[in-house]
């Protein structure tokens, strides 16, 4: 990929940073299956995008949530719509606990991808410009600064505070502006092909994605990104 005059560098979180490419429905539910959650996957499927979609419109998660707090209420309403939308026959008194132990598994992961992002990032911020655009609940500073990761970012963009979600481009026009930058100074990095490298390479940017499961990108799409990658640790490689 050629670099030449590339300032800054605007991530994903959620799914990129946190993850190293691994979708979160995909982590939730192997934490689902640990605990013997009754719950078949396409109804845990329904029921994850469902609950996301109510989070984006109700005021669940606080700005002062950290990424734990995140996890128990958004997997605590997962489970009573288990009970209550899907009507499976199970006690939801005995069913609600649980959220805490699978956001203890999924938080615990997290912090075992960031011993090796954290330091990847940090040295990133010392030669370019780094931004964070995230689809998320208004909260991303908190979870960056609970993770130890806040300093290291120019600018942070977070969906639920700007009214605008990816795949629209303008969330990234937003992002690159505050780094004070031009799109072709500017590489994104994100795990998803639509949401990240779509909308970037649409105006202008670099794009870096973060495939660990070679997914297949959407060759009607009519894009391609400009670098692959399996893990964050590459990205060094590539600058």
């Amino acid at each position: 990929m050629d670099n030449k005059g590339i300032k800054g560098i605007i991530f994903d979180y959620g799914g990129t940073i946190d993850t190293n490419g691994i979708h979160w429905m995909e982590l939730i539910w192997e934490s689902y299956l640990h605990y013997d959650i009754p719950v078949s996957l396409g109804d845990f499927r329904e029921i994850y995008i469902f609950v996301e979609k109510q989070l984006e419109v109700r005021k669940y998660i606080q700005q002062d949530y950290n990424f734990y707090d995140v996890l128990k209420t958004k997997i605590g309403i997962q489970l009573r719509c288990l009970c209550n939308r899907f009507s499976y026959d199970v006690d939801e008194n005995r069913l609600l606990p649980y959220s805490e132990d699978i956001a203890d598994e999924c938080y615990r992961y997290v912090q075992d991808i960031l011993k090796d992002n954290i330091p990847v990032i940090k040295r990133l911020s010392e030669n370019y410009r780094l931004g964070v655009v995230s689809n998320f609940y208004g909260n991303i500073g908190t979870v960056l600064k609970d993770f130890g990761l806040y300093d290291y970012f120019n600018v942070i963009v977070d969906s639920g505070l700007e009214g605008i979600r990816k795949p629209n481009p303008d969330i990234y026009r937003i992002g690159i502006k505050r780094l004070g930058l031009q799109p072709e100074e500017t590489i994104v990095v994100g795990d998803s092909f639509t949401n990240d490298i779509v909308p970037a390479k649409a105006i202008g940017c670099k794009t870096v994605w973060l495939n660990c499961k070679d997914k297949i990108q959407h060759k009607s799409m009519g894009r391609k990104p400009d670098a692959i990658i399996s893990s964050l640790a590459e990205l060094e490689h590539l600058l």
